[in-house]
């Protein structure tokens, strides 16, 4: 269902149309304020404790280590009250599953119920984030829901790595289904998913760990509520909402009302068609933000069409990033955000689209958008572009063992960086755009442990950053080699043509690149979403992540804070002469102060201070930087079904 056409419980979570509120920032009037923090720490400890006790459990490194996951809280009627340390892309859309479930199974929701979910189509993400959540009662009263959503190393898709084409190859798609009753684990719901998903071992201790989570969440839930009674809990938890959905409102009403619009590209969908168009519109009026998706391209035959949740959080997280970060992010703030796309839009899949990967892609092009949209209505706010995903995975058997085991891995030991923003410098590893941060770098020496490869190098790269007043993150180059055997990459790798991009002056990041490196020194370049390969022993796989986005023009950079920067080698002395416009003494790195002043007038006059750069798509050239004669360039092709123009139902 569009965002925009809610009806029933959803229509009750919808904007008061009333008119401008007139209440003030603090707290209703009967709400003790000391009950109000003791219980809204409370309710985040909950939360906390759930996201400790999957990280603890879990055997993916996925989510034991890179914590792609996230635990979050429900009111009965799915409201997200509150989310601790989590990722937004997971949280943001979570109360669509819920919805689903309450759907499915209407007043057959019972104390001990632990329900499970991954479809797209139902208000996941994509169906590699597999949701698991626990309705919470109190003496026989519904009162919340605990949820953890966590990317799950597999879901049986059809081929291992490859571009899927509609929902049937993304893997074993779940609707509501419970896997407890009455706190009775139902086997054979779980043995029909495991049977349907490569490393069933790995993954049903995944699943373990998660029905730990919302059970210890639902614990904490229900001995606050017996410590403080029921009417004194909801009473507050009211509140809480409309605490948020008072300071959000006033944080939007400071905003230029207007129409403000942003676009962004993606590189590829993995079947040959590159450069799609995302298209925003994001309108400002009084207390409400509508963000508008509806003018990008036409749904692909890839895997890079968004599903709903993936919209509702993607579009919503530019503005939840403009407020006021001290504000509790709930259903308050999401009452004034209003996200839509026209259905069959690569914004918002149609049924059976694939969407393997919306999270990400298109997720970060959402996301970099309306940040172009509102950086007009904002711009002290607004950051420049962030790298996009560049993801290795890998999986197949481990030969250091007799008999050979099989394993996966998301190898995270690397990733992007963010972008510069007013008064800041962007952040590195910050793996993609929609994550904000919130993924973790998993450790080399870990890494090599778990998974038959070999970490030849990982290290930060110089004049990879966007240069700026204030700089991108810097990108990294990681080395990966076979351990022992065979090992078997797949790519997921955005960016790369349509490098992140810089904001008011400031340049864009480098984009980065991928290729493999035979014994001979001959290179092959991968585009965007190619194929998985093969790595032999002595071949080696070089990952460039690409720096983010500079703010501000690079000539106004205090020239001792470029020096620094030469100084720990994350910028070469040539670039800082080009870009920033500072001279340095060959051996002593002292600035030349005279001849730093000298240029940087003569370059002020001819100096790029464009809102956002590059304007247009496909501006990525640093691959070409690696290219030498001889290397070959890896291309997609398309799939016979799509170029034979068949619909997706007969594929």
């Amino acid at each position: 269902m569009p965002y925009d056409e809610l009806t029933g419980d959803e229509a009750m979570r919808a904007p008061d149309a009333a008119g401008p509120r007139t209440r003030s920032e603090g707290l209703s009037e009967g709400i003790d304020p000391t009950m109000f923090s003791v219980l809204l720490h409370a309710i985040g400890q909950a939360s906390d404790e759930m996201t400790r006790v999957l990280q603890r459990g879990a055997r993916s490194t996925i989510i034991s280590i890179a914590r792609d996951h996230s635990a979050s809280i429900y009111t009965a009627q799915a409201q997200m009250l509150y989310q601790n340390d989590a990722l937004p892309i997971h949280t943001i859309g979570g109360a669509l599953n819920i919805d689903a479930t309450i759907e499915e199974f209407g007043d057959d929701i019972n104390e001990g119920d632990v329900f499970m979910i991954n479809d797209p189509y139902m208000g996941t993400t994509h169906n590699s984030d597999l949701t698991v959540i626990m309705p919470v009662f109190h003496e026989g009263r519904h009162l919340f829901w605990t949820s953890i959503r966590a990317h799950q190393n597999n879901t049986g898709e059809a081929s291992f790595g490859h571009a899927s084409t509609s929902v049937w190859q993304d893997g074993i798609q779940i609707p509501p289904v419970r896997i407890f009753e009455r706190g009775k684990e139902v086997r054979s719901i779980i043995r029909f998913y495991l049977r349907n998903v490569r490393l069933p071992e790995w993954l049903e201790a995944d699943l373990r760990a998660m029905v730990g989570s919302v059970r210890t969440g639902a614990a904490r839930l229900s001995e606050m509520t017996a410590t403080h009674g029921v009417d004194t809990v909801l009473a507050t938890v009211a509140e809480m909402i409309e605490y948020s959905d008072r300071r959000t409102a006033a944080e939007i009403r400071a905003l230029p009302d207007g129409v403000y619009k942003g676009e962004s590209w993606i590189d590829s969908d993995g079947q040959g068609t590159h450069d799609i168009r995302i298209a925003c519109t994001v309108t400002i009026e009084d207390d409400m933000v509508h963000v508008d998706y509806s003018e990008s391209d036409p749904q692909v035959g890839g895997h890079c069409n968004s599903s709903l949740a993936s919209l509702q959080a993607n579009g919503s997280i530019p503005v939840l990033t403009t407020i006021d970060p001290t504000i509790p992010r709930n259903e308050g703030c999401m009452r004034h955000i209003k996200v839509s796309a026209r259905e069959g839009t690569v914004a918002l899949g149609k049924w059976p689209s694939s969407t393997w990967w919306s999270t990400t892609n298109p997720g970060d092009e959402l996301i970099e958008a309306a940040w172009k949209a509102l950086a007009q209505a904002a711009p002290d706010r607004v950051p420049a572009g962030w790298g996009r995903i560049q993801q290795r995975l890998s999986m197949g058997d481990d030969y250091r063992t007799d008999p050979p085991t099989p394993f996966a891995a998301s190898i995270f030991v690397a990733g992007s960086g963010g972008g510069g923003s007013a008064g800041y410098d962007g952040w590195p590893l910050t793996q993609c755009v929609c994550a904000l941060g919130g993924l973790q770098n998993e450790s080399v020496e870990m890494v090599e442990l778990l998974q038959p490869l070999f970490i030849e190098s990982n290290e930060f790269l110089i004049d990879s950053a966007g240069a700026g007043e204030w700089i991108g993150g810097h990108g990294c180059e990681t080395v990966v080699m076979p351990y022992h055997g065979l090992l078997y990459m797949k790519f997921e790798y955005e960016g790369t043509l349509n490098p992140p991009f810089g904001l008011f002056g400031g340049l864009p990041g480098n984009g980065g690149c991928k290729y493999k490196e035979t014994p001979d020194g001959k290179r092959y370049f991968y585009q965007a979403h190619p194929d998985p390969d093969a790595f032999r022993e002595g071949e080696r796989y070089v990952c460039v992540s690409s720096g983010g986005g500079g703010y501000g023009s690079a000539l106004d950079r205090p020239p001792e804070a470029v020096r620094e920067l030469v100084r720990d080698e994350l910028v070469s002395p040539e670039m800082a002469r080009v870009r920033f416009g500072v001279v340095l003494d060959a051996e002593t790195l002292a600035v030349d102060e005279a001849e730093t002043e000298a240029l940087r007038e003569r370059m002020q006059e001819t100096a790029d201070r464009s809102m956002s750069l590059p304007a247009g798509p496909g501006e990525g050239l640093f691959w070409q930087t690696r290219f030498r004669e001889g290397d070959e360039l890896v291309v997609e092709e398309t799939p016979v079904a799509l170029r034979l123009g068949l619909s997706p139902e007969a594929r």
